[in-house]
């Protein structure tokens, strides 16, 4: 450690605290980090079993409306009852408001195959409408909803206008015109082969705009989630199946044998024979698709006598995500953290953002795939026949948790104690690097104070013993080895009273001891210390009265001042003003010591390190006064062992030290 220095030290603990900072807070994020893959997986989870619940109440409802006989999409249909046929009844579907309908419902269709729309709310004429006790109100009402359906289809050009108002009398249905038929379901043929889906006026953009970090789903979801959506595709037919059963009973299906001309293949084939399809089923899947407008169409294909029928509803898009996902979603805990988007055939549909995302305050309409952030936990299909529509999932941002809360307090409070320990360290090894230097210093001071002397005594000696010296000068010899006697006496004494500082053992006797007694003996010993040199002692003081003492060790206080004289003697010798002054002052309960020279006097920068151990003003190369720096620190603690407190004044020139001891 003596080899050291304190720019190595501050280097190494420098180091050290970095290579233990770095591992801790390389911990500290990677638990971090596997905390939030745990929320991210645990809110995945969420996501996954909202999808299933949406996917399960869907298909529900799919499944009935799959199970729903081809015959119910016409006002009235023929029901067999107690063996009596062409018993006329209202379909189901021309219920009016139907409680149980389908989320987003704007009304049922049937399209034949001249082209001609019809839907179960109104027969074909006003005369069977009323004779089935519908009111006049309600002829309207129906009527503004089945021309609401007919605008839709005929402005998506999914029928015509005309074909749609026509009455079927007007219609001659003849076998040549089969081609003609096939051409007015052409625009749905087109919809199931998703050729009208590439761009959409209502989309939000694309699921490719949508700024999401995908790494951990690219980590966690792709090899979780395929499991959990064939789970989903395997429970479906079950499900559907289930519910189908549970349906009202429909007519035993007929099968029948119809051929249907495909308009794709017929033009794939250049005019060659179209293909022809044997269809044993009364109707096909539903097919989803979205039309030019925005809303959505769920429709079939169906044979009735040997006639093909297109078969659907329409959905108004907002409804129908409100009715099955939005109300399901923000019920949940899922939407206090995550962003739900609906996304159709790649298109956005809809952006359900998170309870606490105040970004936007115009509503949902206001935001766009380029504004949904976060992290990507959930991106899912739905079942047939809603496979086009996915469901996206993605958090914004995470609860912190218990966990995390805990990593962070513990990372802050072991950095914190790092910092603190090192700290301590480092001003530790300062200390003890500073305390070496000093007792380096210490012992070659002490070193050249024993030597200088000692050769001065024994050179002088010798030349008295030797007669050297004319009587003359032996009484100048003599004085001159008794002063540095008395020089080596003080240092030693010093070294004692420091070994014993050390050492916890400064054992003063301490006793009351008249001021005016005290003062008499100071300045006789002060006097014979200034003696035989250039200075001047100038000894004033107070008078005191005769019973006021001092409780102090007349010795030690004896040691206090001389080793205060001999560094004004030492460090003020090259000053023009030699004068010393001690003045005892009485100052309420106290007697106040103060002692001043008229030297060069304490830079203010060293003054709070004077009273430490072996610290001497300067460096040890440039300075030229004599000494060894334990001079003050016994001074002060031998002050402080006998009750009294020693400052260090500073004058206008010179240097002064201030004593207060209580009077009794």
């Amino acid at each position: 450690m003596a080899t050291w220095s304190i720019s190595r030290l501050r280097w190494v603990l420098g180091l050290s605290l970095l290579a233990l900072i770095i591992p801790t807070m390389v911990l500290s994020w990677k638990a971090r980090q596997q905390i939030k893959w745990e929320a991210l997986y645990q809110q995945r989870q969420l996501a996954e079993e909202l999808t299933q619940s949406i996917d399960n109440s869907l298909q529900r409802w799919l499944a009935v409306e799959q199970a729903r006989p081809v015959t119910q999409y016409r006002y009235l249909v023929n029901q067999t009852q107690q063996g009596h046929t062409n018993y006329l009844q209202r379909s189901p579907l021309s219920k009016l408001p139907a409680n149980d309908s389908p989320p987003g419902l704007i009304g049922y269709f049937q399209v034949d195959s001249n082209g001609k729309l019809e839907t179960p709310l109104l027969p074909a004429n006003d005369s069977d409408a009323i004779a089935s006790g519908l009111s006049s109100l309600d002829i309207e009402q129906r009527r503004a909803i089945s021309n609401n359906i007919t605008a839709i289809l005929s402005a998506n050009q999914l029928v015509s206008q005309i074909t749609a108002v026509d009455d079927v009398a007007e219609m001659e249905v003849k076998a040549e015109e089969v081609t003609a038929s096939d051409q007015a379901q052409a625009s749905f043929e087109k919809l199931t082969q998703n050729q009208r889906s590439a761009n959409r006026s209502q989309s939000l953009g694309k699921i490719a705009e949508l700024d999401l970090e995908r790494g951990f789903a690219d980590a966690e979801l792709t090899t979780k989630a395929k499991p959990a959506r064939k789970e989903m595709r395997k429970r479906t037919p079950a499900l559907a199946e289930s519910i189908a059963t549970q349906a009202p009973a429909a007519p035993a299906p007929t099968t029948s044998t119809a051929y249907a001309y495909d308009s794709a293949d017929a033009g794939a084939n250049d005019g060659a024979a179209p293909a022809i399809t044997i269809f044993s089923n009364e109707a096909s899947p539903f097919h989803l698709a979205q039309l030019e407008s925005g809303h959505l169409i769920l429709f079939r294909d169906a044979w009735l006598n040997q006639q093909r029928l297109v078969q659907g509803l329409l959905l108004d898009q907002e409804a129908f995500i409100a009715d099955s996902m939005q109300q399901v979603f923000q019920h949940s805990s899922l939407s206090q953290f995550s962003n739900l988007v609906v996304a159709l055939q790649g298109n956005v549909l809809k952006i359900l953002p998170a309870a606490g995302y105040q970004r936007y305050t115009l509503g949902y309409s206001s935001l766009s795939a380029q504004d949904v952030t976060g992290t990507l936990l959930l991106q899912s299909s739905l079942s047939a026949p809603l496979t086009d529509l996915e469901l996206i999932f993605s958090a914004n941002r995470l609860p912190e948790g218990p966990g995390g809360t805990i990593i962070t307090w513990v990372s802050l409070v072991l950095l914190l104690l790092l910092f603190m320990v090192f700290a301590l360290l480092y001003w530790l090894g300062v200390r003890q690097i500073r305390t070496l230097r000093q007792q380096q210093n210490f012992i070659a001071s002490v070193s050249h104070e024993l030597k200088t002397p000692l050769t001065s005594i024994r050179m002088f000696s010798e030349m008295l013993k030797e007669g050297w010296v004319s009587p003359e000068k032996q009484q100048e010899y003599y004085c001159f080895i008794s002063d540095e006697s008395d020089r080596l006496s003080r240092l030693i004494t010093n070294v004692l009273q420091l070994a014993r500082m050390e050492r916890q053992e400064l054992n003063l006797d301490i006793k009351p001891n008249s001021v005016n007694q005290l003062i008499d003996l100071l300045r006789s010993r002060l006097s014979s210390q200034v003696a035989g040199t250039d200075f001047t002692l100038n000894f004033n003081h107070d008078v005191f009265q005769d019973h006021q003492h001092l409780h102090v060790d007349p010795d030690a206080m004896m040691q206090i001042l001389m080793n205060l004289v001999d560094n004004s003697l030492k460090f003020a010798k090259h000053a023009d003003n030699k004068n010393i002054d001690l003045h005892i002052q009485k100052s309420g309960s106290y007697a106040v010591f103060e002692i001043r020279d008229y030297g060069p006097g304490i830079p203010d920068q060293e003054q709070s390190h004077i009273f430490e151990l072996f610290y001497r003003v300067g460096n040890e190369l440039t300075r030229s006064a004599q000494g060894t720096g334990i001079g003050l620190a016994l001074v002060q603690q031998l002050v402080s062992e006998m009750g009294g407190v020693i400052e260090y004044v500073q004058p206008k020139q010179g240097a002064a030290f201030r004593i207060r001891l209580p009077l009794y």
